[in-house]
């Protein structure tokens, strides 16, 4: 039996959803999984015959009872999604669907999602409420719970000294009117395309850079911020922070940086339970929040994230699920043949 992962060649996804998955293929190919290129090409005129030939060539090397690591989406549309994990199942061939994003749970499907999981064998998936979401809505596969995604780098140099009170931000900065307004003496530092956006007062912009360089030039003495215009007002978004393992937090420990997040986001409880970093209800709140904090509580949360920022860049958390969805798989296929 060979082990395979998906690896997607020239994608054109944002820089921070292809370093997940290029993290989760590393990690992999690093415990003996084989790789498995798809290239980004959607034809909305090719036929089912001519997209099964496709999904065959791309998998030739693959054999019976094989397992393949799927990393959804793929960035090639979910009918190819539904008919690559169609085609595996059809030749016998287990698939451990890795889910970076569930798009039901944000809102944005305009397909059956939840068929599509289950023509996996066993599925990836972020939280404990992440699965009972998915179980809510009609998915039956086995799943592994991932509570954080790892995040590996190279000679990156992070600071051990206490934490200063100010804060971190990199992302999406249209999705960030509350810079404009910020209500917070507290100072944040911004990366991130600018475009026309105006900011607030302690808010200080240090520009916008790939993924590689911005790990090197962020500041890394501060608390690192994930948040949403939407957070805590409603919507989509919010609601799909109550289940996903934002891949954001992982930058911020991985260079250890502790964390500010929402109260009722699906990783405040780990966040908490850990110690490595603040929670909040408000954006508002951060000012008595950091304010609260004694010199003691600092140098022992900035202690616990530099252990924290070890075990993202080892790949232990996406090693320990792919080890697990093994497992599961192994045990199912004993079940299936007693």
């Amino acid at each position: 039996m060979n082990r395979w992962v998906t690896t997607i060649s020239e994608s054109n996804a944002a820089d921070s959803v292809k370093k997940a998955k290029v993290d989760v293929f590393h990690i992999a190919n690093g415990m003996d999984y084989q790789p498995l290129y798809i290239y980004r090409y959607i034809d909305e005129n090719e036929d089912d015959y001519a997209l099964m030939s496709r999904i065959d060539g791309i998998t030739a090397g693959v054999a019976y009872e094989d397992i393949v690591v799927y990393q959804y989406p793929s960035y090639n549309g979910a009918h190819f999604d539904r008919m690559f994990l169609q085609r595996m199942k059809q030749r016998g061939i287990y698939t451990s669907l890795f889910i970076h994003d569930a798009e039901m749970l944000r809102g944005k499907v305009d397909f059956d999602e939840s068929a599509l999981f289950n023509e996996a064998t066993v599925l990836i998936v972020h939280s404990q409420a992440m699965q009972t979401a998915l179980v809510e809505r009609g998915v039956t596969r086995r799943m592994i719970q991932k509570p954080f995604f790892d995040y590996q780098h190279q000679e990156v140099s992070v600071s051990h000294e206490r934490p200063e009170k100010r804060v971190v931000f990199a992302g999406n900065l249209a999705k960030t009117r509350f810079l404009q307004q910020w209500p917070n003496r507290t100072e944040i530092l911004v990366y991130g395309d600018k475009n026309d956006s105006q900011f607030g007062p302690n808010v200080h912009y240090c520009g916008v850079f790939e993924q590689e360089k911005l790990v090197r030039r962020m500041e890394k003495n501060g608390f690192g911020l994930a948040w949403d215009d939407k957070l805590p007002d409603g919507g989509d978004y919010q609601q799909y922070t109550k289940y996903n393992a934002p891949h954001k937090i992982s930058l911020y420990l991985s260079l250890g940086i502790p964390v500010i997040v929402w109260k009722e986001a699906a990783i405040a409880e780990m966040v908490q339970k850990l110690e490595l970093g603040i929670t909040i209800n408000a954006i508002e709140d951060i000012d008595h929040q950091l304010s609260e904090l004694t010199d003691e509580e600092l140098l022992r949360i900035k202690n616990n994230v530099l252990s924290f920022s070890c075990l993202l860049q080892s790949g232990i958390f996406t090693r320990t699920a792919l080890m697990d969805s093994e497992v599961k798989i192994l045990l199912g296929k004993g079940a299936s043949q007693a």
